[in-house]
């Protein structure tokens, strides 16, 4: 019974130690086996000895537990090492994964910081350009504020120059109604010397002529003045349209400046060679016209003088001559003068004389001196001086009618006026 008893009590040992072991672990398996060891050695001294087949069952059966302890000591280690190294990995893998996250924060962290530092510089950049913007229209402003006070500075010359342009040609008016005066006064003249010079009427219609064509180039005068006055007023209206239109403004501007200034200076020089060239037509014809009245009164008295046989006939002829060919130039003077205004209208390039040119001819007109009177009651002596001075009026007013015609016609050189001028005074001493 007590062996049973104790085989009943390592039982319950055993179980006592296999449930420690299972919840403990390999150090109380190990204290349970001790006690074990114990409790069977004293019992094995009290109680008495079995039978040898109950102590071979029981030894059987103590190495089967051993063998099972043994095998729960291995599971329960091989458990323990098996916990351990998934417990590592976990600890590992959680220790990397966090680490990754911690990284990725830490990325994150320095890219949001970057990104804050773009924007930043971006905004500061923003910035600058926005002040420099409003600085450039600042300026802009006050650009456009300049030039249009600019242009109205310039409009107000505008409208200088044409009141200019029109007390100017309040002027030329009035002296064209003093140069119509003058040509009805002329006009008067030659009819009363109608019954004197009776062959030469068709020189009257020239001189008409002549007035025709003075007014036609006084029309275009007017038609340039009026074309002119035409192209202040779109300029004008081009000033009011650029000041309407800001953005286009500089161009504009820049362009009618220069047109305007150009208009200007080419409607002044053309006034004034306009002008010069009147006057100065008008002291030629005026000369030409004194030139050939003396030539008349000369014609007259040799005819006279050829009625009574005093004065050979060839000399007649000779005057004759000069005149007619003085005439043939006023002639084609005006014809020449009427086919460049018409060319002019046409092509708007006029070929002007030059104002030296037109001054020489009237100085050669009056270098010629006047011819010298006959009288019926002078000695012979004086007849033949008279002679003399004559043929040399009419070698001077052939040698004047040459260089005039030689102008006219496109000769390279003017005549030497004060080559003429000293032969003058050169023979005038001899005569005398």
């Amino acid at each position: 019974n007590n062996g049973f008893a104790g085989a009943n009590g390592f039982s319950c040992n055993v179980s006592v130690g296999s449930s420690n072991t299972l919840g403990s672990g390999n150090s109380n398996g190990s204290n349970s086996c001790s006690k074990y060891h114990l409790l069977s050695g004293e019992q094995c001294d009290m109680t008495p000895s079995p039978s040898d087949s109950g102590i071979s069952d029981l030894e059987a059966a103590l190495k089967d537990r051993d063998s099972e302890l043994s095998y729960l000591r291995q599971t329960m280690e091989h458990n323990e090492k098996d916990k351990e190294n998934f417990w590592e990995q976990e600890t590992k893998r959680l220790k990397t994964f966090y680490e990754a996250q911690q990284r990725e924060y830490l990325l994150k962290m320095k890219k949001m910081e970057q990104m804050l530092a773009m924007q930043q510089f971006q905004f500061k950049q923003h910035k600058l350009r926005h002040t420099e913007q409003s600085n450039k229209l600042r300026e802009q402003v006050a650009d456009l504020k300049n030039e249009n006070e600019i242009l109205r500075s310039t409009n107000g010359s505008l409208k200088n120059s044409e009141r200019n342009l029109k007390d100017s040609v309040a002027y030329i008016e009035e002296q064209l109604r003093e140069s119509e005066n003058t040509i009805v006064g002329l006009r008067a003249q030659l009819e009363e010397s109608e019954w004197k010079v009776c062959e030469r009427n068709g020189e009257l219609a020239l001189l008409k002529s002549q007035l025709k064509e003075a007014n036609v180039e006084i029309t275009l005068k007017e038609h340039a003045i009026v074309h002119l006055r035409h192209e202040n007023t779109n300029a004008e209206t081009q000033i009011y349209e650029s000041l309407q239109e800001n953005q286009k403004m500089t161009k504009q501007k820049k362009q009618v400046e220069k047109e305007q200034a150009r208009t200007e200076k080419h409607t002044e020089t053309e006034l004034k060679q306009l002008n010069k060239i009147i006057i100065l037509k008008d002291q030629v014809i005026l000369a030409l016209t004194n030139e050939l009245a003396k030539l008349r009164k000369e014609l007259s008295d040799l005819a006279i003088f050829q009625e009574y046989g005093e004065e050979p006939s060839g000399r007649f002829i000779r005057l004759k001559q000069q005149l007619d060919n003085l005439t043939d130039i006023c002639n084609r003077t005006r014809r020449q003068a009427l086919k460049s205004d018409i060319t002019a209208a046409l092509t708007a390039k006029e070929k002007v004389i030059d104002d030296t040119n037109l001054e020489l001819i009237m100085n050669c007109l009056k270098i010629a001196p006047p011819l010298v009177d006959t009288d019926e009651s002078e000695n012979e002596m004086r007849e033949r001086n008279e002679q003399c001075n004559q043929r040399a009026a009419e070698k001077r007013l052939a040698k004047m009618s040459a260089d005039i015609q030689n102008f006219v016609y496109g000769a390279p050189n003017l005549p030497d006026i004060a080559v003429n001028h000293q032969h003058h005074t050169q023979q005038q001493q001899q005569q005398q």
